[in-house]
């Protein structure tokens, strides 16, 4: 686990220290499936047009979504999108398809 400080404050107060963790989680620990999932989240398909770009009941895309957030500790696609650009498993720069 790393950490980073934060400090803030108004002009002539106090400063605040506020020590952020953060997780560093390999998305080795996902299956290839729910990296897939994820994958396609963050390029910003909704939970059915992830199950038919998989080919998959949409059920089984919630199970993969479910146990990936699980696995990452996030709540939301926002969250797991910011998670699979800074870990890698995405480019943070939008790819264009014909």
């Amino acid at each position: 686990m790393s950490n980073a400080t934060h400090t803030a404050g108004a002009t002539g107060s106090p400063a605040k220290s506020v020590t952020i963790r953060v997780r560093a989680i390999p998305f080795t620990a996902l299956t290839p499936r729910e990296c897939e999932v994820i994958c396609l989240i963050a390029e910003g398909l909704s939970l059915p047009s992830v199950a038919s770009r998989l080919k998959i009941a949409r059920s089984t895309a919630d199970t993969h979504r479910t146990r990936a957030y699980k696995k990452l500790g996030v709540r939301s696609c926002a969250e797991a999108t910011r998670w699979a650009v800074r870990s890698g498993l995405v480019s943070a720069i939008a790819r264009h398809q014909p």
